[in-house]
């Protein structure tokens, strides 16, 4: 029983090499899209952010259909 716990953490080490890493990279990037578009709609001064966020935003709505 005592070495159950190595054997997890290279389970996770795998997983995270294969497809599933990618994927919660790409939940993360969509995060850090929204999170930015949120503060820019709150942001007082203008900032030249707003619009590449929303182009980023529409190609990941693109690539989840």
């Amino acid at each position: 029983m005592g070495g159950d716990g190595r054997n997890c953490k290279k389970m996770d080490g795998a997983i995270e090499r294969s497809g599933a890493h990618k994927e919660k990279q790409d939940r993360q990037d969509r995060r850090t899209v929204t999170t930015r578009l949120l503060l820019a709609a709150t942001s007082t001064e203008p900032s030249p952010a707003p619009a590449l966020s929303q182009r980023q935003q529409q190609q990941q709505q693109q690539r989840l259909q």
